[in-house]
């Protein structure tokens, strides 16, 4: 059977697959510390990975994270919770969902 690691590196391999991206990453809540941080990822620098961390309901993510609700927009440029100034990643954030 699979351990948690592995069934996280299996849906984040699919999910880049399936949606053609070269990036991707699995974010988990640190309940204790208030934050998102990167479980699993796939093309994002190693350091990148380490050192995210971000606030339960700041961005696009950390609000997702931190209500449970999902975000739907067209373009994640238009949203208020969207950050206009470069990210670690020289890329943007396109899905986000959360598991409660």
């Amino acid at each position: 059977s699979l351990d948690f690691r592995d069934a996280l590196s299996t849906l984040i391999d699919g999910a880049t697959e399936l949606l053609d991206v070269d990036r991707g990453s699995i974010l988990l809540v640190d309940a204790e510390a208030g934050t998102l941080r990167i479980e699993i990822a796939r093309g994002i620098d190693p350091k990148v990975v380490e050192s995210t961390r971000i606030r339960l309901g700041q961005g696009i993510a950390g609000t997702v994270a931190d209500t449970g609700e999902p975000i739907v927009a067209q373009d994640v440029r238009e949203l208020p919770s969207w950050r206009s100034s470069p990210n670690k990643f020289g890329s943007c954030s396109l899905a986000n969902a959360v598991s409660g």
